[in-house]
């Protein structure tokens, strides 16, 4: 007999576990007249192959019409609005926006601007990216790169520059084109410090995190660090990135020190760190990961129905409250983000502070487990390099949705005779989807040769939040 999640877990089911509001400032902060609403899609990532068109059209116009019925008055791109580079695509993409906002308008007739800069989708083309179709024949019949200029103004009204500057009801938005990762923002920047330099909120939006920022990351900071040098002179700037689909349920997603750094997640599927380590990451071809144990916990298992995230921000002149969004079950992630502003280090972002105050995920009481002692767990085919073809061994275990903290990773530890024989580091399936259907279960892979057989194994599964702060471990004995 097959044993499934569903069937152990019982299908998604629903829980009461809150994640870790960042909203502890919002009591202090005075509500002023809100200056502006604005929408972010990021990572849309329309293309022209008719499946993955059909889903992401309908997903994006979905996203759409909910910030029509908010209010909006403008929605942020910060790149990757297509595929494979294509003058279709951006067309089709085009095609979405306007029929929810004809004429840069909205249903009740306000208008609604689009705040729309490049990523690496747009602009490079590598081999293979685009199925018989090679590089030259891109360049002359269908990339975008090569008549960016002519196809932008077409289909915008705008003309394409490398930095631009636009304002919508007396905000200010900066925004780069990704150009090969190079575009000249520390010169626009100093250009225009002193009008950028009031005490004001302005945006600046690009496609990579500005390097050392949201999440920690470095991995998708191909700006050189230029955007983190050229805006922390600016306490007042804050950055709207995406490029790496890490889902909005993740609290590193505002980063707050000389500047704000805001990351905002994907609307085509949810990505992962590949640079933390974990068995079951993103492992492309990177010769680092052929010992991972486990194949990319979201992206092929749940990341193209769960992990389509959106954000509407409203701007007032000391803070900003931020909701963010589940395209697919409509419905909030968390609970709503108050970013105060100007941005200081020490405050309610500051992932040092975070790591000390933020209490821990926790399993359930009376959490179990189930010990598959061969090929039986359902995961066959997500086995990793390191498993494939050989024998191994499955824990299945319910998700940590108990506790003030949102469960992020697990580490689970193997032992006997107070000797740990192997151990792995497992992103939680659980963090693509909102509160209400956190638990969907998780598993972890050990090589039968990683273990002895015929002896008690201890198993300790510890769960943690972002942070690395960990909640109590769930125990287990098994034998092989």
């Amino acid at each position: 007999m097959k044993v499934t999640r569903r069937d152990f877990f019982g299908g998604i089911a629903c829980t009461g576990a809150a994640a870790f509001a960042k909203n502890a400032s919002a009591a202090a902060l005075a509500k002023k007249e809100r200056l502006l609403r604005f929408g972010v899609l990021s990572d849309v990532h329309i293309s022209f192959y008719a499946t993955q068109h059909s889903y992401q059209s309908i997903q994006m116009e979905k996203a759409l019409r909910w910030f029509d019925a908010q209010g909006v008055e403008a929605v942020v791109f910060p790149g990757d609005m297509i595929h494979s580079g294509t003058v279709s695509e951006i067309e089709l993409f085009a095609d979405v926006w306007n029929r929810v906002f004809p004429g840069n308008k909205a249903a009740d007739g306000r208008k609604v601007e689009m705040v729309l800069v490049t990523g690496n989708h747009e602009i490079a083309m590598w081999k293979g990216r685009i199925k018989d179709l090679g590089e030259k024949e891109w360049k002359e019949k269908e990339g975008l790169a090569p008549r960016i200029g002519e196809v932008w103004e077409r289909l915008f009204g705008e003309k394409y520059e490398k930095v631009f500057m636009k304002k919508i009801k007396g905000v200010t938005f900066v925004g780069a084109q990704y150009l090969t990762c190079n575009p000249p923002i520390e010169d626009f920047l100093k250009k225009h410090a002193d009008e950028l330099s009031a005490a004001r909120p302005f945006f600046f939006v690009q496609h990579a995190h500005p390097a050392g920022t949201c999440y920690g990351m470095t991995r998708v900071a191909c700006d050189g660090g230029r955007a983190t040098r050229a805006l922390a002179p600016f306490p007042w700037a804050v950055a709207l990135t995406g490029h790496s689909h890490t889902p909005l349920t993740d609290d590193r997603s505002v980063w707050q020190g000389a500047f704000t750094s805001i990351g905002c997640g994907s609307a085509w599927n949810a990505g992962d760190d590949y640079s933390e380590g974990h068995d079951n990451a993103t492992q492309f071809a990177k010769k680092q990961y052929e010992n991972a144990r486990m194949e990319s916990v979201w992206k092929y298992r749940n990341g193209y129905d769960s992990g389509r995230h959106c954000m509407m921000v409203d701007v007032y002149s000391d803070h900003l409250d931020i909701q963010r969004r589940s395209i697919d079950f409509a419905q909030p992630l968390g609970p709503d983000w108050s970013v105060p502003l100007p941005a200081a280090a020490g405050g309610p972002f500051d992932f040092a502070r975070c790591a000390r105050e933020t209490k821990p995920p926790e399993f359930e009481k009376g959490a179990r487990t189930v010990f598959f002692p061969g090929r039986k767990l359902s995961l066959s085919a997500k086995v990793g390099r390191r498993l494939r073809g050989k024998p191994y061994v499955g824990i299945m275990f319910p998700t940590a949705t108990a506790g003030e903290g949102r469960v992020y990773d697990y580490i689970v530890e193997a032992s006997a005779g107070g000797r740990t024989l192997a151990t792995s580091k497992l992103l939680t399936e659980s963090a693509p989807f909102p509160p209400d259907f956190m638990q969907v279960g998780e598993a972890c892979l050990f090589g039968r040769d990683e273990l002895v057989e015929g002896v008690d194994i201890d198993v300790s599964i510890t769960p943690r939040n972002c942070y690395g702060v960990a909640g109590r471990p769930l125990k287990t004995v098994i034998r092989i």
